[in-house]
């Protein structure tokens, strides 16, 4: 994004101005939601192709935080949401820098929209990365923080040792042991999967099967001994994690809609602004 054109800037920003001027006020406001689910159960919601074969009516039991994109499915209201997961650095910039040849500046168009979310839905709190201090300032936003030290936290917690926001099923998986859940099932983490699959529910098509046994096994291993995690498959199992498919977690049979289904014409317009999306035929 923008702020790689300065170096030397950017470098002050993220690792002395924020961390010890911007820090010291917003972070601890995480302290608030420790333990706030404790023993409770929550679903986690990724982007993978998978969400295409899921009716989101039939997640209505538990908690639902998604990580992404999911506030622009069409059926986003249907869930249960207190909580959005949204840590990239600098996400809420008004450019994107296109970082595969020929490289140029993108006005941030998705972004812009997930920014009216974040100020319609009142009732949900965000959480996403202090680097977007200057751009996000609603009183619903929480801000975290790589190398941020957690009091309420024992130090060798996997919060205190380990950099938890570097993925978005990490810092979820993190933030999820930092509320008290005790299990939480992934949705459309399609990377868990075998075969685990690419792309996004958001995109045209079905994606493609790709080889990926061994993903993220080392932060998964740590984290199991904080909290169950069990990965929802559309028809297949998982190789790493504990897995239950669609069917036999909802009683509900999977079944394919595409991305015009999904998403509201405006939003299909929105996110393809960003090149490497594939969003028409």
């Amino acid at each position: 994004m923008w702020h790689y054109l300065f170096e030397p800037p950017r470098l002050f920003f993220e690792r002395l101005f924020l961390p010890r001027v911007i820090g010291p006020r917003r972070l601890p406001e995480i302290e608030k939601f420790r333990n706030i689910h404790k023993g409770e159960e929550c679903y986690l919601f990724g982007d993978g192709i998978s969400l295409k074969y899921f009716d989101l009516k039939n997640f209505k039991d538990r908690i639902s935080i998604p990580v992404a994109y999911l506030p622009f499915h069409r059926q986003f209201s249907e869930l249960r949401v207190p909580y959005s997961f949204v840590v990239e650095p600098y996400w809420f910039y008004p450019l994107n820098r296109f970082t595969e040849p020929p490289f140029h500046w993108l006005p941030n168009v998705i972004q812009r929209k997930y920014h009216e979310i974040i100020k319609k839905r009142s009732d949900i709190h965000f959480f996403m990365s202090l680097t977007n201090w200057p751009m996000v300032r609603q009183p619903n936003v929480i801000f975290v923080n790589s190398g941020w030290k957690y009091p309420s936290l024992p130090e060798a917690h996997i919060g205190n040792t380990t950099n938890v926001f570097a993925g978005s099923v990490n810092s979820a998986i993190f933030l999820s042991i930092f509320m008290g859940f005790q299990k939480v099932y992934l949705v459309g983490f399609d990377y868990t999967h075998d075969p685990a699959v690419s792309h996004h529910w958001y995109e045209r098509g079905k994606g493609i099967v790709t080889e990926n046994p061994a993903y993220n096994k080392e932060f998964f291993d740590a984290a199991r001994q904080y909290i169950h995690i069990v990965t929802v498959t559309r028809e297949g199992r998982a190789p790493i994690l504990d897995s239950i498919t669609y069917r036999q977690l909802t009683g509900a049979e999977p079944e394919f809609k595409e991305n015009d289904e999904l998403l509201e014409p405006a939003m299909i317009e929105a996110i393809a602004t960003w090149p490497q999306y594939k969003m028409y035929d």
